[in-house]
């Protein structure tokens, strides 16, 4: 499944939608601020031409986003997907700034933790470049769990550090609630299928759904058949290469049919 670089996201505290061009006047009423920028690399991004180019490379990417005050509907930042590697199964975050107006932590958590639930469904890691001597912003990753991982030189110049956070384990299914329809699971033949229906009132141990390899339904029970969430990417991944612990290098569909439980 290919990673959707534009989604519209929806917090608490603050919603992200796809940038568009006529965006411009509201972002740059917040990017004008010199203060925003003063420990950025690229320190005079609050001037218009500068500010310019940095919107219409933002646009091409395609993996821009608006940031809103979901409150009142007032524009406060952006943000931004690039550099999606399948095969490494990971992309970055990055071009991130907020209106000095709302800095301090709350809103910069929930717009990252938008942004990492979103990108968690399709790779198993996050990649962020912080300028060297951006101080604030690598307090601000150590906050959200950034792992320093070394530094990398930039295009224009000087260094980044670079900051990794890693997709959580799937957590095994020890209660109905821990699954919810709708989400993905591995049921006890190692097929991902898609939850129905979990912790049903004639049989609180019960989990029913569709395998996504066949089609077929499945029915498990929480307590004997050690269930585990998946994400889509493992999903997908199951879907290529067979179950994560199966000796199988090649799709299912030219092995001789869906693989079962590794002998």
């Amino acid at each position: 499944m290919p990673f959707l670089l534009q989604p519209t996201l929806k917090g608490e505290l603050l919603e992200l939608r796809p940038l568009r061009p006529e965006d411009f006047d509201a972002l740059y009423a917040v990017a004008s601020d010199p203060l925003i920028w003063e420990q950025h690399p690229e320190h005079d991004r609050w001037k218009e031409e500068v500010f310019r180019e940095f919107f219409r490379v933002a646009l091409e990417s395609g993996g821009a986003f608006l940031v809103v005050d979901a409150r009142d509907g007032r524009v406060i930042g952006s943000s931004r997907f690039h550099g999606y590697d399948e095969e490494k199964s990971e992309v970055e975050i990055g071009w991130t700034f907020l209106a000095r107006s709302h800095w301090g932590g709350r809103y910069n958590r929930e717009m990252k933790d938008l942004l990492l639930r979103h990108a968690f469904r399709f790779v198993k890691s996050v990649v962020f470049l912080v300028g060297s001597q951006n101080l604030r912003s690598q307090r601000a990753m150590e906050k959200i769990g950034g792992v320093r991982e070394g530094t990398r030189a930039r295009a224009g110049g000087g260094e980044s550090v670079v900051f990794r956070i890693s997709a959580p384990t799937p957590a095994p299914v020890t209660r109905p609630e821990d699954l919810l329809p709708g989400e993905l699971f591995e049921d006890c033949r190692y097929h991902p299928c898609l939850c129905i229906e979990s912790g049903s009132p004639g049989d609180s141990d019960a989990v029913y759904g569709i395998s996504l390899v066949d089609g077929t339904p499945c029915g498990c029970s929480i307590v004997h058949c050690a269930l585990r969430k998946l994400t889509v990417a493992e999903a997908v991944q199951w879907k290529r290469h067979g179950p994560p612990d199966a000796e199988v290098d090649k799709p299912w569909w030219d092995a001789g049919g869906p693989q079962g439980p590794p002998a």
